[in-house]
């Protein structure tokens, strides 16, 4: 599955989410949970889509660095003893700078919690007896299944950086 069809996945998942969270009882304790597994639920879609952003140095928030050719990285190290600005200078051609990974990391985190967090809320309009464990079985196994990807993903960027 490659990341266009991934995000069109996370999104029906929303859209799924949204239309049960309008199907929920009106009292408050549904409305509060609901609320939750709303605001948890959007996040997935829309942290992923942030994190597809982070496709190479040229997406990222380095502007600077990212007017800065090759020669003029290596000047500007001459002048840096730390060494601060190493991390982000090209590595072997590659499309990704470390920094760049650890943005991908980052951004993939923020969708692995906000995915946990929409099945606790899954879980808890469960065990508060405010719909049936059949009603939203389907969708606790979809973000079940999103969640895994989301972990392989960051094993995978882990990797790779």
């Amino acid at each position: 599955m490659n990341s266009a069809e991934f995000s069109a996945r996370t999104k029906a998942y929303t859209l799924r989410i949204i239309r049960s969270v309008d199907a929920l009882p009106k009292d408050e304790v549904a409305r509060t949970l609901g609320h939750q597994l709303l605001r948890s639920g959007c996040s997935v879609s829309a942290t992923y889509r942030a994190a597809n952003r982070c496709k190479s140095r040229a997406d990222t928030n380095r502007p600077y660095l990212l007017r800065c050719c090759h020669r003029e990285v290596r000047e500007a190290r001459r002048g840096d003893p730390a060494g601060l600005l190493r991390r982000f200078a090209p590595r072997n051609d590659s499309v990704f700078s470390s920094g760049d990974w650890y943005d991908i990391i980052a951004q993939l985190a923020i969708v692995e919690e906000e995915g946990d967090e929409t099945l606790h809320w899954f879980d808890l309009l469960v065990d508060s007896v405010r719909v049936k464990a059949d009603q939203v079985a389907l969708l606790k196994q979809e973000g079940g299944e999103i969640l895994s990807m989301i972990v392989a993903s960051i094993r995978t960027a882990k990797a790779r950086r």
